[in-house]
């Protein structure tokens, strides 16, 4: 067969947050069974000190597929208006070797850590968590937030972040998408005070 290439869009439009949940807590349960296979990291640098490309092979013992994903990591990037974390996925049959497809990955990695996220909250989180505290308010957070409102039900979040502008449409997002109350904190020690959930959404260590 021919390869097929998947956008963010394709992947978007076929796949729902219940889906990814429902796929990455069999997906937990299975490698917890030994069904799934983890090859070794593989990272190699480029671009500027600090970035880094990062492969990730796995094989399922008992699916047609097998695959990696390919992500880097450019700190750069924000300056320029691109994502920092680029993702592709490359899907080959594990019958014959052959590829089958590749797809663009961004909103898939975001999508995953955030239903990661909201199933080990569904799991661990006190019966009674309603306030979820996230530092950071990129992409990732939303996707975490989202992922984490449909396994609990939270009634605010607060969130803190050293950017004023990516906060202000994160906590639009949070109320006009999630219906979720956003608290803007001042500090991460304001954001952490009554949060129920923590979530860190940054690669940054200040």
């Amino acid at each position: 067969g021919n390869m097929r290439f998947y956008s963010a869009q394709d992947l978007a439009r076929a796949i729902t947050l219940e889906d990814a949940i429902g796929a990455l807590e069999q997906a937990f349960l299975d490698n917890n069974q030994g069904d799934i296979v983890l090859g070794g990291r593989l990272m190699a640098p480029c671009g500027k000190p600090g970035d880094a490309s990062l492969i990730l092979p796995a094989t399922h013992k008992r699916k047609q597929y097998y695959g990696f994903k390919q992500a880097t990591t450019f700190s750069g990037n924000a300056a320029r208006g691109l994502p920092t974390v680029l993702s592709q996925y490359f899907l080959y049959s594990n019958v014959t070797g052959q590829p089958c497809a590749v797809m663009d990955f961004l909103e898939m990695t975001n999508i995953k850590t955030g239903v990661a996220a909201a199933i080990a909250a569904k799991h661990l989180a006190l019966p009674e968590a309603r306030v979820v505290g996230i530092i950071g308010s990129g992409a990732l957070s939303r996707s975490v937030l989202a992922a984490i409102c449909k396994v609990r039900k939270i009634e605010r979040v607060n969130i803190y972040d050293l950017n004023p502008d990516q906060v202000k449409a994160f906590a639009q997002y949070a109320e006009d998408v999630l219906d979720v109350e956003c608290l803007v904190a001042e500090s991460s020690r304001v954001c952490l005070r009554d949060a129920h959930i923590l979530c860190t959404c940054t690669t940054s260590r200040k």
